[in-house]
């Protein structure tokens, strides 16, 4: 885990030049490594939630064998102060994080093109 996080900080630090996308997101073609973060209006989100959120996260691809890992997936607060993972993603498999009220980002790293949908569900 160590390792992985060390190179996941390193590749943070180079965010600039990876594909970032909002969240959430759907469809989106990965071909390599992506990152995902959250826009959150803290305002609405205190008022209408209990704060505790879950991070989704489902990958679609053709080139993958059934039940191999697909992509590897780190959900990260946007403070740096958590990181939670790595997950292996499969084909199809709907990945659920439970994450609290911080704004969050996830990075995806696939070995072949991933077809992915991030998205945030809220408990009211």
């Amino acid at each position: 885990m160590e390792t992985s996080l060390f190179t996941f900080l390193i590749h943070l630090s180079f965010t600039r030049m990876l594909e970032r996308y909002t969240i959430p997101s759907y469809n989106i073609v990965v071909k390599s490594k992506a990152n995902f973060h959250e826009r959150q209006n803290l305002i609405l989100s205190k008022l209408f939630t209990s704060g505790n959120k879950t991070v989704c996260v489902q990958g679609q691809t053709h080139s993958s064998l059934a039940g191999s890992a697909c992509a590897k997936v780190l959900v990260y607060s946007l403070d740096m102060q958590d990181v939670l993972g790595p997950f292996d993603l499969t084909p199809g498999q709907l990945l659920r994080v439970k994450t609290d009220d911080r704004a969050w980002g996830v990075y995806l790293e696939v070995s072949d093109q991933v077809n992915a949908d991030v998205w945030i569900d809220e408990e009211l």
